[in-house]
């Protein structure tokens, strides 16, 4: 017998389709086949394994306990409006929380910016009533002649000499 014939037989044998004559024929063949003597091994243990194992539910249960859930699910509509209701109030929410950030912001910006233009201007007059002293300081250590030469320096847009330069 070859070995594709002794499979299909082996098949039959554990589905106890087979007639006695075959019955005797597969014992001869696994007898001196190793390959399908193994194969018909796995082959009963496969279904003897089979058998064993409990059927979890029929088809009418699983059909029965799909349409309950399915009715339970009824007011999913409701749940998913309460989740949108939700999520649009967060984003509100958020979108109220960066427009606040973004005003904070730009008042950081403009008093940092207000307090720096303060400074260059507080920087600025010092240097003018420094140059202002230091002319007056000048002017008053010169004699009455300097202080009209440098007003009339001063009203044609001159600079005033160092001490000393002008008087001889």
């Amino acid at each position: 017998m070859k070995c594709n014939v002794a499979r299909r037989l082996i098949s039959l044998e554990v589905d106890d389709n087979l007639s006695a004559h075959d019955v005797i024929r597969l014992r001869a063949h696994l007898t001196e086949c190793s390959e399908c003597s193994a194969f018909a091994h796995d082959m009963r243990r496969l279904v003897s394994a089979s058998s064993e194992l409990q059927e979890t539910c029929s088809r009418e249960a699983f059909l029965l306990g799909v349409s309950r859930r399915i009715e339970a699910s009824s007011s999913t509509p409701q749940r998913l409006m309460d989740r949108l209701w939700y999520v649009r109030r967060s984003l509100r929410l958020a979108g109220m929380l960066a427009g606040a950030a973004c005003c904070i912001g730009i008042v950081v910006v403009v008093h940092v910016l207000g307090a720096r233009r303060d400074a260059v201007q507080q920087v600025a007059a010092a240097e003018a009533l420094q140059t202002v002293a230091s002319q007056d300081i000048a002017l008053s250590f010169g004699g009455p002649l300097d202080d009209l030469a440098a007003a009339n320096l001063a009203a044609l847009g001159a600079e005033t000499p160092p001490l000393g330069e002008g008087c001889e």
